[in-house]
């Protein structure tokens, strides 16, 4: 059996675990284990060179733990993409990325701002005011203000840009988010669907629908973003899926719609 001796220091639990390799020599091998505020797991181990022969025979091998520093920075990472990869950050990446930028013009780059930008500045309004815990807003019933304004703002954006003769698919992608604010903030009422998915699924049909050969790389991000709802624990598996049906059914259906009638 090995002896181990412990000691705490700076966050880290240094344990020295000693054996007998084939020869009778002793040695012994050095894990750390990584303290942090929710959790004190040890992960696996990796070996990093050959145990070096010391003064009476000894030899020691380091052994360095990094499962319990991935897990630790797996969190923080579905953090990041979930707070840079929002539903308004996608919007309007996806927007920008889907217009014809020989005929943008001050009034439609203001119109296309206008769809995205009105929820945002509700949220912030929310948050400052102290109505709402945090900007994306984790109670259901929350967000169902939000969800209408953001529904009007959209719905008011892709009409003036479709007067103001604009690019077809920016057009499609506002009336798009209208429609699905509203079906949100409906299913708000019972249920919380994923914003984050349903959103990063409607851009993603709005970009592929224009570049098709991103296809693979944008259903990646897609899956990106519901992973780290995911691993936020923001949002359940059942409520990423519905958040990625909802958005990529509804471009599909009010494209097909639009082209009908215009």
């Amino acid at each position: 059996m090995p002896v181990e001796d412990a000691t705490l220091k700076r966050g880290f639990q240094i344990k020295d675990r000693r054996f007998t390799n084939g020869d009778g020599k002793p040695f012994s091998i050095r894990t750390f284990l990584i303290i942090n505020r929710r959790s004190a797991s040890e992960g696996g181990a990796i070996q990093i060179g050959n145990p070096r022969i010391q003064k009476g025979g000894a030899g020691r091998g380091t052994t360095y733990i990094l499962g319990s520093a991935m897990r630790d920075l797996r969190p923080r990472l579905a953090t990041l993409i979930s707070v840079s990869l929002n539903p308004a950050a996608v919007a309007a990446v996806a927007l920008i990325a889907t217009s014809d930028c020989s005929v943008w013009d001050g009034r439609r780059g203001f119109l296309i701002a206008l769809g995205p930008g009105v929820p945002v500045l509700l949220a912030v309004l929310l948050r400052a005011t102290g109505r709402v815990p945090g900007l994306f807003i984790p109670r259901s019933r929350d967000r169902i203000l939000p969800l209408v304004v953001a529904s009007i703002s959209c719905g008011v954006s892709g009409g003036l840009l479709l007067a103001a003769e604009g690019p077809t698919v920016p057009v499609v992608l506002l009336f798009s988010f209208s429609v699905l604010a509203l079906t949100m903030a409906f299913v708000a009422v019972f249920w919380m669907a994923s914003l984050h998915a349903a959103g990063a699924a409607a851009s993603a049909a709005a970009v592929a629908h224009t570049f098709p050969g991103l296809g693979p790389v944008l259903l990646a991000g897609v899956c990106l973003i519901g992973w780290s709802r995911l691993e936020t624990r923001a949002h359940t598996l059942p409520q990423v899926i519905a958040g990625i049906g909802f958005g990529g059914l509804l471009f599909l259906a009010t494209s097909r719609f639009l082209t009908r009638i215009l």
